[in-house]
């Protein structure tokens, strides 16, 4: 949506003959989506943090619980 918004600005600019208008207005909508992608990954990066410490959580408590049949169906599938 935002690069066909760009290109409609960049064809209305140019055909009024001032091209840098366009460009300007290219260059900065090109900087709002790298922005955008990096808010991405930060925000997934975040995701994958809480999900991970969860699971962790999760682990830690199954091995200090008392549940033998637990502990050993974790280890199984864990691989070890």
């Amino acid at each position: 949506m935002i690069r066909q918004f760009a290109s409609t600005v960049a064809r209305v600019a140019t055909r009024s003959g001032k091209s840098v208008v366009a460009r300007t207005a290219t260059r900065s909508f090109s900087n709002f989506d790298r922005k955008e992608r990096g808010d991405e990954a930060r925000y997934f990066a975040e995701q994958d943090k809480l999900q991970l410490a969860e699971m962790k959580a999760k682990v830690e408590a199954i091995m200090a619980s008392q549940n033998h049949s637990d502990k050993e169906e974790l280890l199984d599938l864990l691989g070890k």
